[in-house]
């Protein structure tokens, strides 16, 4: 957060949620560290994979529009969904993320949690027959998801949102502090 894209207002909106969550950001002690966003065409892309982030908190949130163009009868061919051969129509609870209640144990190495070569349907299927259950959040435009940064988390199975670059899902993630 110190070279690239660093905003003021970023800066700001980080400020003004360890104020409104104090005792999350364990009362200014986990301060901003990292941020990043991404803009995913969902023809083309599934989203993040199932990972742990090296920090204290978590700060997700979607930029993309909730729109009622599903009632227009439109198709998914007219959507950015498996190359618009799917026959759902467009579904705004898709497109979320999945939080785990379920942490790697302190001390794990990096690559262990945060690898793109590692098996994510092993661990998946580990961590859903762990009993330690999850949280599907659903996507909604300027939606909050605040939580532990060491659990595990990816992004919603299913993503779908319409063609177009304008419609594209923004998931945009700010970390604070350690792990």
């Amino acid at each position: 957060i110190y070279d690239g894209f660093t905003p003021q207002s970023l800066h700001d909106i980080a400020t003004e949620m360890e104020e409104a969550f104090p005792r999350a950001f364990d009362q200014g002690r986990h301060s901003l560290n990292m941020a990043w966003a991404y803009k995913y065409d969902s023809s083309l892309q599934r989203g993040i994979k199932l990972h742990v982030d090296e920090a204290a908190v978590n700060a997700n949130f979607w930029l993309t529009e909730n729109d009622n163009e599903a009632s227009t009868g439109k198709k998914a061919g007219d959507w950015g969904v498996d190359g618009g051969n799917d026959p759902h129509e467009f579904d705004h609870d898709l497109g979320g993320m999945v939080v785990f209640r379920q942490e790697p144990p302190l001390g794990t190495p990096r690559e262990r949690y945060n690898n793109e070569g590692m098996d994510h349907g092993a661990k998946r299927r580990e961590l859903d027959s762990s009993g330690y259950g999850s949280v599907n959040v659903k996507h909604r435009a300027n939606r909050l998801v605040l939580f532990k940064s060491n659990l595990w988390h990816m992004t919603a199975v299913n993503m779908a949102f319409r063609k177009g670059y304008k419609n594209r899902r923004i998931n945009f993630t700010l970390l604070f502090g350690q792990r």
